[in-house]
């Protein structure tokens, strides 16, 4: 399996895939569909920012190729005794349960902290235990083991998948929008509803 890096090229406004080995023909062919070009010198692939190349990085970096990517948070920042002032750290699970008819669930993962500030990316987390499905509800638990979530492919509340949303951390409820507010996960039972 291979890994690469990203490097968002703020000047140029562009962005650099660096791969540690030659990426297999499946990559390839996406790589240059969505306008990245080998550069021979810096052996980058690069192309200008756009939502067609930034959706080809979530989505490698999602793995539907099979492809781990490293320039995320490392395995010692995940679960690590650093956090911020409010008492956030990276890897921390956070849930807005928010609607109007029906009862939604979304998901928020920490990727990078400052002293009053977190960086969100949405997120699905694995079932690990739910109700049996009644009139269009049910109570769900989910994993909340440790380790970083790939991105979803297509957020409800999160601009920047890539890098994550900044959000103030103060008051230790996280304010996604005016209607939905996130707060920390710890493993236990949700209601959902949704209509048929």
């Amino acid at each position: 399996m291979e890994t690469f890096k990203i490097n968002m090229n703020e000047e140029l406004n562009g962005v650099e895939l660096t791969f540690s080995q030659k990426p297999d023909t499946r990559i390839l062919t996406t790589l240059k569909d969505a306008g990245f070009r080998w550069h021979r010198v810096k052996k980058v692939w690069y192309a200008k920012r756009s939502e067609t190349t930034l959706q080809v990085i979530a989505e490698l970096k999602e793995g539907s190729s099979g492809t781990i990517i490293d320039d995320g948070p490392k395995a010692t920042d995940v679960g690590s005794e650093k956090e911020n002032l409010d008492g956030v750290k990276v890897g921390d699970l956070y849930v807005a349960s928010w609607g109007y008819e029906q009862t939604n669930l979304s998901f928020f993962q920490v990727v990078k902290i400052s002293a009053h500030n977190a960086w969100f990316i949405e997120v699905a987390p694995e079932i690990k235990e739910e109700s049996d499905t009644a009139w269009g509800s049910r109570t769900v638990s989910f994993r909340t083991d440790g380790g970083m979530l790939a991105p979803i492919h297509k957020p409800t509340f999160i601009k920047d998948q890539l890098h994550g949303d900044r959000k103030s951390t103060k008051n230790g409820t996280i304010k996604m929008t005016e209607y939905a507010y996130a707060h920390k996960y710890n493993g236990s039972e949700l209601y959902e509803s949704w209509y048929a």
